[in-house]
């Protein structure tokens, strides 16, 4: 979950949106707004990407942007037919939309009214009271999130925590759908970690050397993982009926045995998790698996009998050098 922000980049505008992000990400609302920092060649793959998956959105008017901002406007036209009217806060850093009937009028013709109900202006408020006023129109899901984002480091589109650098005991992980390889490598002080459903990816390394490390819990969205996501001797990882998992992922086994049954609520089996088990012949799914990662049985050779059903999303190499035929 995260907020949308569209903007000139001009000095004036974006000094202005600057101010209004340090205001909210302070108060743990996740901000999606480019600032020049896109990578060349997909960048508007990227807003296009933030904009579709944001649960709101701000409009930064000014005389700028309404002058000369074709891609400002594209974003508010996609926005409001994008079904997001009621989740749109305008706010108007000046009152150019105001005094110039002549731009309004195009606007409104074009896209339809943008002051709406809940837009907010900056000279009629002053700055603080404005920003305020914008954090109480977001909705719930977006200041639920009450820890700051210090540390936070997001890929480009907001869609993934590439790093986090900070010193919280606790760290709830929510508004991307992906956690980096090695984005909690070496975190000395991490004791609880808590993945939200929107995640649905954990990268190689993710959890390692978190030595305090000691609960874990979510990942009720997970569709992949990787084995090497956190040691399997960490307190954060729990053994069931012979096999390791953390959060909703079987990260390996215990030993060499000749048959594995997956415990329930586990929803991946994590990339190269059972690899080359040489001894392991059969093994009994839950209901709850929804995918096999890449090579996750690769090299165990005599494994013949796993009851997939059609559901379950199976990675390449998943079950190469097996007796298994799928």
């Amino acid at each position: 979950m995260h907020l949308f922000i569209s903007h000139k980049n001009t000095e004036r505008d974006a000094a202005l949106t600057r101010e209004l992000v340090s205001f909210l990400e302070e108060r743990g609302v996740f901000c999606w707004v480019d600032f020049n920092n896109l990578r060349l060649g997909d960048w508007r793959e990227q807003i296009e990407r933030a904009r579709r998956t944001a649960s709101a959105y701000i409009f930064v008017v000014s005389e700028d942007l309404l002058l000369g901002a074709e891609e400002c406007t594209k974003e508010l036209r996609n926005i409001l037919e994008g079904g997001g009217k009621d989740r749109l806060i305008p706010f108007f850093a000046d009152d150019y939309y105001f005094t110039h009937p002549e731009i309004s009028d195009k606007y409104n013709y074009e896209l339809g009214p943008i002051a709406a109900k809940q837009g907010v202006k900056l000279s009629s408020l002053g700055k603080t009271e404005a920003f305020e006023r914008i954090y109480l129109y977001l909705p719930p899901e977006l200041k639920e999130n009450k820890e700051s984002l210090s540390g936070f480091e997001f890929g480009a589109d907001m869609s993934a925590l590439v790093s986090y650098t900070g010193n919280s005991e606790s760290v709830t992980v929510m508004g991307v759908r992906a956690i980096g390889d090695r984005a909690f490598l070496g975190c000395e002080t991490l004791q609880k970690i808590k993945v939200c459903d929107g995640v649905q990816s954990i990268g190689k390394h993710a959890f390692r050397d978190c030595p305090r490390l000691v609960f874990a819990e979510g990942g009720g969205g997970l569709t992949e993982c990787s084995a090497t996501v956190i040691e399997k001797n960490s307190s954060a990882v729990r053994l069931t009926d012979g096999v390791y998992c953390f959060l909703t992922a079987a990260i390996g086994c215990e030993g060499e045995p000749t048959e594995l049954k997956i415990p329930e609520g586990v929803r991946v089996i994590a990339s190269g998790a059972f690899r080359d088990c040489f001894s392991l012949r059969r093994v009994t799914l839950p209901e709850s698996v929804v995918s096999i990662g890449a090579s996750a049985f690769d090299g165990c050779i005599n494994l013949s009998e796993i009851n997939l059903s059609e559901k379950v999303c199976i990675g390449k190499s998943a079950f190469a050098d097996t007796l298994i035929k799928y």
